[in-house]
């Protein structure tokens, strides 16, 4: 079976992003994070970014059906449609422009996007990022010389030959992720087929410290009221920050962004208003929305953050569905152009996601106590300072600041 597969992996974000092809014919910062010491986009990468985060609010949007906690890469996911374009042409080409938002006359624009990107996210102590390609194709398979060009110029891409149908093929590509991931991909695969012509990978891997962390000792239990309203027991981690956090709060929203040690990365950890069903809240996202809150976050007020540790993995889920219903058919039906590849046929038939994230005191891994009746209301508004109880169903994304790119975005409902 033809597959397109996308994962990621952070230390506590893990994402990897696969990317499998079979022949149609087979039919298949500094602290502050201020804009002038981040990373330099153009108007018209400023325009991607937004994009790409329009892009992640609607397939979030379409996974909160699922009543589960949600773990995507909204920035992983439009790094590999930027790779897909290079391959591609005619109304093939023309979707996925428009699916991911790219400029369908403006491809070496798109390419710089993602370039400028990944050269700007690898710094900091405390903080390790690092994202990884590589395309491995069949020994009687052409890759065309100027698509593995774009890729490795501006996507940093490996190309690697290999035989799918010996044994040995699982072991050394399952070695690479390992290697990519830091040993928390391992394996990525448990077969390959041997009808693959192609198999593209793209791995992410964060392990970020939080530049105030919370105290272990403050962590409690405490109730947290699910989705469907059914109460759960949660350990819950808690701090007053006077410094680094900074909050918005509106009618329709309320956000605490908590920065990592480097200031380049931080979590935002977003409520619905009072009155504001979670999953309308969800549907209601939208790029221009996420600009606005965040361009507004203060730190002028205290806050109080009395957050859940929590694991999420979102396993191998099938967003061809959601891009279907998107509008995004060409790739995936017989005679899918991906002609800037090989002169053989391709066409594509999954794409999946794979997230892993864990939140701990001291750090974020994308990898008790007394007991606590925390109140029902998510906000309080005191004198010296705000009160934010994540005891409900929230969303929480990781950006980096400076372009405001959201690299890892997820609801915990329950």
């Amino acid at each position: 079976m033809k597959r397109l597969l996308f994962f990621r992996i952070l230390r506590g974000f893990t994402l990897t992003a696969t990317i499998l092809f079979l022949s149609s014919c087979l039919n298949q910062m500094g602290e502050n994070g201020e804009k002038e010491k981040g990373i330099k986009l153009s108007v018209q990468q400023e325009k991607l970014a937004n994009a790409g985060n329009e892009f992640g609010f609607r397939i979030l949007e379409e996974t909160i059906g699922l009543q589960t906690n949600t773990m995507l890469s909204p920035y992983g996911l439009s790094q590999v449609f930027g790779m897909l374009a290079n391959g591609a042409s005619g109304e093939t080409y023309s979707q996925i422009c428009k699916i991911a938002g790219f400029s369908s006359s403006d491809s070496d624009g798109v390419n710089d996007f993602f370039k400028t990107m990944n050269k700007g996210m690898n710094l900091g102590i405390g903080v390790n990022f690092s994202i990884k390609n590589s395309l491995w194709i069949t020994n009687n398979s052409s890759l065309k010389r100027n698509y593995a060009s774009a890729c490795s110029k501006y996507y940093s891409a490996s190309v690697q030959t290999i035989d799918f149908s010996k044994a040995s093929a699982l072991t050394t590509i399952n070695n690479w992720c390992a290697r990519a991931t830091e040993g928390l991909i391992d394996p990525m695969f448990s077969t390959l087929s041997d009808q693959l012509v192609m198999l593209a990978l793209n791995t992410g891997y964060l392990d970020a410290q939080w530049a105030s962390r919370f105290n272990k000792t403050a962590t409690e239990n405490g109730t947290f009221t699910d989705i469907d309203g059914r109460l759960q027991s949660k350990a819950f981690m808690q701090q007053v920050n006077k410094g680094d956090f900074a909050c918005y709060i509106s009618d329709e929203v309320a956000l605490v962004e908590m920065p990592y040690i480097n200031g380049q990365f931080s979590m935002v950890c977003i409520l619905p208003g009072k009155g504001i069903h979670f999953e309308q809240f969800i549907k209601s996202l939208s790029a221009e929305k996420w600009e606005y809150w965040t361009d507004h976050l203060s730190k002028e007020t205290a806050c109080q953050v009395i957050l859940p540790k929590f694991e999420i993995t979102f396993d191998a889920y099938n967003l061809v569905p959601i891009l279907k219903k998107m509008g995004l058919t060409a790739p995936f039906e017989k005679g899918a152009r991906f002609d800037k590849i090989s002169e053989q046929s391709l066409l594509l038939s999954d794409i999946r996601q794979k997230n892993v994230i864990s939140v701990e005191e001291d750090r974020t891994l994308v990898s008790s106590a007394s007991s606590a009746t925390f109140d029902p209301t998510g906000i309080d508004i005191h004198k010296d300072f705000i009160t934010f109880r994540f005891n409900e169903p929230f969303l929480f994304a990781i950006r980096e600041r400076s372009t405001g790119v959201i690299l890892f975005l997820g609801t915990l409902v329950r």
